[in-house]
């Protein structure tokens, strides 16, 4: 069995409270409170490089988490899991897609809530950018953090606004 390793990542909007193992990230939550925890020392490389990726997103490389493995192993539906992979995959940072859009790119045009749906219950928020998938005609939608977390990661990775619209800039 993995030993898993928990640390807080502050940000503008909060900390984040981030569990991996060796295997990857599986888990990032808006934490509400004042502790904090460090990273244990002894955590193995790769969870160290893990911590480093998201220190170095937060300070403005938003192409840092790219490369961090993800655990999606909580994820039980096959759907579900395509979406996050699609996503992840193909919707770099500043660009940006729409639930319809992202719901064609996985095979099932018309699925658009069931993305939505698929985004809400993403255990691996940021690292899955799901705050880069708008609503129609490039409104913000909805996003667990808060809308004014998603307009600002956003806006962190360079997606231009224009009033309450974001320009999409990719599409599947």
């Amino acid at each position: 069995m993995k030993t898993n390793y928990t640390w807080t990542q502050e940000t503008p909007w909060g900390a984040l409270k981030i569990s991996a193992t060796s295997d990857g990230v599986h888990s990032v939550r808006l934490r509400s409170g004042t502790s904090r925890q460090a990273l244990d020392p002894t955590a193995p490389g790769e969870v160290g490089e893990f911590a480093r990726a998201f220190r170095r997103f937060f300070a403005g490389e938003t192409e840092a988490l790219d490369g961090v493995k993800v655990d999606l192993s909580s994820v039980d539906n096959d759907f579900q899991r395509k979406v996050l992979t699609t996503l992840r995959t193909r919707i770099g940072p500043g660009k940006t897609i729409s639930y319809g859009e992202l719901a064609e790119a996985v095979g099932h045009p018309g699925a658009a809530r069931a993305v939505g749906t698929a985004m809400a219950q993403n255990p691996v928020p940021i690292v899955v950018p799901c705050h880069r998938v708008l609503a129609a005609g490039g409104k913000l939608g909805g996003y667990g953090g808060g809308l004014e977390m998603k307009r600002g990661l956003l806006q962190l990775e360079g997606a231009t606004e224009a009033g309450e619209l974001f320009t999409r800039s990719a599409t599947a």
